[in-house]
C-alpha cells in the first residue's frame, strides 16, 4: 500500500479527530514532507480534507444532501399528511416553521442545515453550526385539550433517544436523558427538545404545537464555544463510533426514525414512560432545584423516580416527597 493510500484508510477510520502530520508521520514510517505530498495528492484526487494549524489534518465528515422524498415516503403517520421541507439556512427552525403555517396550515417536518438564532428553552441560545447536527423543527395541527407539553416534550425525549440508539448504535441503550427535555451521551449533551404551543386567536379549540430539536451529530471543526465546553458533545465524537457508524444519509434516517418513534410513543404512553424511566440519568443521584422564581433558595433532595405524569419525585432530607412538574435541576455530591 502507498504512503497515499495509507494516509487516506487512516483519516478515513479518524472523521471525528485531526490528526498532525508528525503522527502521521510517525505511524507510518515516513518524513512529514512525504505525509503532505500524500494529502496534497488526495486533494487533487477531489477528497475533501481540512487542514488546520497546530490540529492537523481530518477527512471531512460525510455530510450528504437531505432528501426530502425518501424523508417523506419512511414515515409513516397513518392519517397525517406532513409536509417535508429541507432549507441550508434559518434563523431558528421553530420559528422559521410558525411562518410557513400561517402561509398553508399544513402540518410540516422542516429541517435546516444551520439555525443563525438557534434557540432552547428560557431563551437560551442553541449552538447549531453547518454541517454538523440535525436540526429540525415538526409542526402539527391539535386542539388545546392535548397540548400538554410536559407529556410532548418527554414523548419527544423518547423518540429521540430510541432513535440515536438505533440509527448509530445498532439497538444498544447508549443515550440518556435528563428531565426534561435533554439526550446525554457520556454525560455530555448531544440533543435538546424545545416544545411551543400555539392557538389560533379566531378559535381557542383549534391550535398547533412546535416540537424543535436539536441534535450535535458531529463535533465542529473548531470545537464548541468557550461557554459550552463542559457541557456539549456530539454522537460521532470517537474513532471506534466514526468507524462502526454508516453516515450514509444519516441526517434523514435519523429525522424519519425521530417523527415515527414521536407517533408510536404518543399512542403508547406505557412503554414511553418505561423507556423514559430506564434512560433516566438523575433517578438515584442527588439534585439541586431551580425553579426560577424570584425569591428562590436553594433546595436540594434525592431524585426516588418518574410518576405518569412525566413529574421528577424528589425526596428531601426528612424523607418527605415533591413532583417536579416544571423548573431545571443539577446533579450534585452529596
Amino acid at each position: 500500500m502507498s504512503t497515499k493510500e495509507e494516509v487516506l484508510s487512516i483519516l478515513q477510520s479518524n472523521t471525528s479527530n485531526f490528526i498532525s502530520g508528525q503522527e502521521l508521520a510517525n505511524m507510518l514510517y515516513v518524513t512529514r514532507a512525504s505525509v503532505w505530498k500524500a494529502i496534497k495528492s488526495l486533494q487533487a484526487d477531489g477528497y475533501q480534507i481540512d487542514a488546520v494549524t497546530n490540529k492537523g489534518y481530518r477527512l471531512s465528515p460525510t455530510f450528504d444532501p437531505i432528501n426530502i422524498e425518501d424523508i417523506s415516503q419512511k414515515i409513516n403517520t397513518s392519517d397525517r399528511q406532513i409536509k417535508v421541507i429541507y432549507l441550508d439556512e434559518v434563523d431558528s427552525t421553530n420559528d422559521h416553521v410558525r411562518r410557513l403555517e400561517g402561509e398553508s396550515h399544513e402540518d410540516i417536518l422542516l429541517i435546516a442545515g444551520c439555525q443563525t438564532k438557534g434557540r432552547g428553552r428560557r431563551g437560551r441560545d442553541f449552538f447549531s453550526p453547518k454541517n454538523t447536527g440535525l436540526y429540525m423543527s415538526l409542526l402539527l395541527h391539535t386542539n388545546s385539550d392535548t397540548n400538554n407539553i410536559p407529556h410532548i416534550t418527554a414523548t419527544t425525549a423518547s423518540a429521540v433517544a430510541k432513535a440515536i440508539d438505533h440509527v448509530i448504535f445498532h439497538d444498544k441503550d447508549i443515550s440518556k436523558i435528563k428531565w426534561v427535555n435533554d439526550i446525554y451521551i457520556n454525560k455530555y449533551k448531544i440533543s435538546g427538545i424545545l416544545t411551543e404551543a400555539f392557538s389560533y386567536m379566531e378559535d381557542e379549540d383549534s391550535s398547533y404545537i412546535i416540537i424543535g430539536i436539536g441534535i450535535n451529530i458531529f463535533v465542529p471543526d473548531n470545537g464548541f464555544p468557550k461557554e459550552l465546553k463542559k457541557i456539549a458533545g456530539a454522537i460521532i465524537s470517537d474513532t471506534k463510533t466514526s468507524k462502526d457508524t454508516n453516515l450514509e444519509n444519516i441526517r434523514g434516517r435519523l429525522s424519519s426514525r425521530i417523527i415515527n418513534n414521536i407517533f408510536y410513543y404518543k399512542e403508547n404512553q406505557i412503554e414511553c414512560l418505561e423507556i423514559y424511566r430506564n434512560k433516566s440519568n438523575l433517578i438515584g443521584n442527588y439534585v439541586q432545584i431551580n425553579d426560577f422564581k424570584e425569591n428562590h433558595h436553594k433546595n436540594y433532595g434525592k431524585v426516588v423516580g418518574i410518576d405518569n405524569e412525566y413529574r421528577l419525585i424528589i425526596e428531601n432530607d426528612n424523607g418527605n416527597r415533591q413532583a417536579l412538574s416544571s423548573g431545571e435541576v443539577s446533579v450534585v455530591k452529596y
